[in-house]
């Protein structure tokens, strides 16, 4: 089952699409991730946390740009995750966004993030 972009305008600056697959949950971010935009980052995590199942695959391929703001809540949404007992893929982060967070010291556990290298 499909669900709605977590967005306030059809093409606006971020989209989170959350979709359901038989085995998993994906959610795929697209655009700037930044203060105005981590309510939407929120809402999909909330969604995600009121379903049953071990896997969300977080998709980070079209994510052009997070902030501080947004780079917190990201880490902060996978952290929640895990605390639940989730298994957390994350795919696709791009180096500018890795970059960020590498800057910020943030840490991605190493069972999320298996593309978490700062290069």
């Amino acid at each position: 089952m499909n669900r709605p972009d977590h967005t306030d305008i059809p093409g606006g600056c971020f989209s989170a699409h959350l979709s359901w697959r038989r085995d998993h949950a994906e959610l795929a971010l697209t655009g700037e991730l930044d203060l105005a935009a981590v309510h939407h980052l929120h809402d999909a995590v909330r969604e995600i946390t009121l379903r049953p199942g071990w896997l969300v695959r977080l998709d980070l391929s079209w994510l052009s740009f997070t902030d501080v703001v947004g780079t917190r809540a990201l880490y902060q949404g996978t952290a929640e995750l895990l605390r639940m007992g989730r298994d957390v893929e994350i795919i696709g982060m791009q180096p500018r966004v890795r970059r960020v967070a590498a800057n910020l010291g943030f840490t991605f556990p190493a069972d999320a993030a298996r593309c978490w290298v700062p290069q």
